[in-house]
């Protein structure tokens, strides 16, 4: 599985599609709280290869994937022993 000619973009979505893959793969629970994945989400990683998910990251081309947060720049303006506190005290139920 070559990745070398993937651009920046792509590169982020391929390293985060393969890692919420993994995890899946590991422990789907867990996945769930750490990702923020539904039902949909563990069911169509269950069926992806990760040979699957380079061809979507490729045919997806410059589009990112992944948003950054809506507190994103508060969390980087706060000093940096606080801002994992922060995330983690805003991030979503694992209900």
């Amino acid at each position: 599985m070559a990745t070398g000619n993937l651009s920046e973009v792509q590169r982020l979505n391929f390293n985060v599609l393969l890692s919420m893959h993994r995890s899946v793969q590991e422990d789907p629970g867990a996945a769930c709280c750490r990702f923020g994945l539904r039902a949909p989400e563990l069911e169509a990683f269950s069926t992806l290869s990760p040979e699957a998910i380079l061809t979507i990251v490729e045919n997806a081309g410059e589009e990112s994937l992944f948003r950054p947060r809506k507190d994103l720049a508060e969390l980087l303006s706060l000093p940096a022993g606080l801002s994992g506190t922060i995330a983690a005290a805003r991030r979503s139920s694992c209900s």
